[in-house]
């Protein structure tokens, strides 16, 4: 229902501070299928410079987004992971570098 720029120092994510090695969480509170919110870490711990696209953020988001079907670390999950990655690799290959 929400997703959320997770910030390592607090400002952007409620007050919260995350751990620095901590790229995503996804909130599901235990329902299968269904996620309250998802915080992506956008930038560096302390520069506040953009991640790498390609490689942190999108993922980071195929990751998060697979613990709404799958919340452990199992080979589904990760069988899921790799399907939305080649999903969003061949969508951004057919819409071209600008989405269009």
């Amino acid at each position: 229902q929400k997703l959320q720029e997770m910030c390592c120092c607090g400002k952007k994510s409620g007050g919260i501070k995350r751990a620095p090695n901590i790229l995503g969480m996804c909130h599901t509170n235990g329902r299968k299928g269904f996620a309250l919110k998802i915080e992506i870490r956008l930038r560096e711990h302390t520069s506040h410079v953009f991640m790498d696209y390609e490689y942190h953020i999108v993922g980071t988001m195929c990751h998060e987004l697979s613990h709404i079907v799958h919340q452990n670390h199992s080979a589904d999950f990760y069988k899921l992971m790799d399907t939305l990655r080649d999903e969003f690799e061949a969508t951004r290959k057919s819409a071209g570098i600008d989405g269009r």
